[in-house]
Order: structure tokens, then sequence, then C-alpha cells
């Protein structure tokens, strides 16, 4: 699979006093600190990367891409990720490559350290942040990557106002606890905030984070994303390619 835009994001200089193994070795191996970790994405990542495409994704782009990234399993992704089922062609784009590209591959960076560490998974979940990337009416911003930096920080953007509603400032309020409990304890639970179960193998669930009385909560995140698709996909790839 080819993923456009995609991998160059997540590859990571190693090789170096500093970092002298692969993570993603040193995690299959065990081979870190035993430490807490807390990890996650936003529900739509991608929609960041796909906004800056000089190139509108028309149906025919959108299969072009396709058949650019995944080749002979094109078919498949277009069979899961349906144009029919999304606004408009970059939104499905976007969906793809926000599971593919980031979402299940953090669930699975997840499933290896919980065999060895505390995991407190979450994904940034809402829908109406503020967007100050350049987002169109065929891809609305939505949870894009980054986008959970305004409920943490005060971030001055010179021309962009950063107004949260009332819900978004109480999801703000909620996350700074979590975070700071997290720093201080290893551990975000506390001070009154809704249960935020680690995830396990057994409870692979993730944090969802959103504004508003039912925002805040357990979402199957592998399910979401679809990535017993992919992970069948990676395999069915796997075997077409061995010699």
């Amino acid at each position: 699979m080819q993923l456009p835009l995609a991998l160059a994001f997540g590859r990571v200089a190693y090789d170096s006093p500093t970092l002298p193994n692969d993570p993603a070795r040193a995690m299959r191996d065990g081979d870190h600190l035993s430490l807490p970790v807390m990890m996650g994405t936003t529900r739509d990542e991608a929609r960041t990367f796909v906004a800056f495409d000089p190139e509108p994704i028309t149906p025919e782009r959108y299969d072009a891409l396709l058949a650019e990234a995944f080749g002979d399993l094109a078919g498949d992704v277009a069979e899961r990720y349906p144009l029919a089922a999304y606004s408009s062609p970059a939104v499905a784009w976007a969906t793809a490559m926000t599971d593919r590209v980031w979402a299940c591959p953090t669930l699975e960076n997840e499933q290896l350290l919980a065999a060895t560490v505390p995991v407190f998974a979450f994904e940034f979940a809402d829908r109406e942040a503020p967007a100050i990337f350049p987002f169109s009416d065929d891809l609305p911003g939505g949870p894009y990557h980054g986008s959970e930096l305004l409920s943490l920080f005060t971030i001055d953007l010179p021309g962009v106002e950063i107004d949260l509603s009332p819900d978004q400032e109480a999801l703000s309020a909620s996350m700074i606890g979590y975070w700071s409990n997290f720093a201080r304890t290893g551990d975000p639970n506390g001070g009154g905030l809704p249960e935020w179960r680690a995830f396990t193998l057994r409870d692979p669930s993730a944090q969802s984070l959103a504004p508003g009385p039912e925002g805040i909560g357990l979402v199957d995140y592998g399910a979401e994303h679809q990535c017993a698709f992919w992970a069948e996909l990676a395999e069915r790839e796997g075997s077409t390619s061995a010699p």
C-alpha cells in the first residue's frame, strides 16, 4: 500500500544516543520504560491533510487515489468506504485515511503497550471544534488533527478567532483535569471527572472526549475506525506479495 500523504508523518529518526532503537520494535519486544501511557487521536485526523491538497477530490479522483494507495485491493476499500455513505469524495477519502493511517496504527500501539504498562486511550471527538485551517463546505473540519490542542492550551493565532461554547469550555476544563491528573499521578481519574477506564487487551476502549452532557464516555475505537477490516486487508496484501 502506498498511502499518499501518510506514513512520512509517522517515521521516527532513531539509531542515535537519544533514541537508539526502532520504537516499533521496542514496543513489540517490551523494551521500554515501565511508565503509564496516555495515547490517542482526533476523530477525523486526516481532514487537516486532505484540506491542504491543491487538487479537488472528485469521484474520479477518489477512485484514482484508492488505486494509487491500495492497488489491486482498491475495490475492497471502495466497497467499505463507498461515496454514497459520505457527504463528499473528500470526506470519504479523509475518513479512509484517518482509519488506515492514524486510528488503527494507534490502536495497534496501544495494544502493544497495554501488555506491559497501564494505557489510557482517548479520542477527541468535538464535531464543532473551531477551525484554524482552510476547510471547505466539501470538507468540514470536525475534530481534525491538532484540534484537541484548542481545548488544552490558550492559543493566540493572528486573524483567527477561537471562541468556545459553554459546553466546549466544560469539555476543556475536564480535559485539563485529566491531563493534569495524569501528569501528577499517572492516572487521569480524580477530581469528580467522569471515570476513564484503562485500555486493556480485554477491554480495548477509548475515552471519547466531546462537549455536552453525554460527550465524555467510552467508545469502541477499533469498531469505529474499522480496524478489523484494515488488519485483514494488510494480511491479504502480505499473502499476495509473498514470494
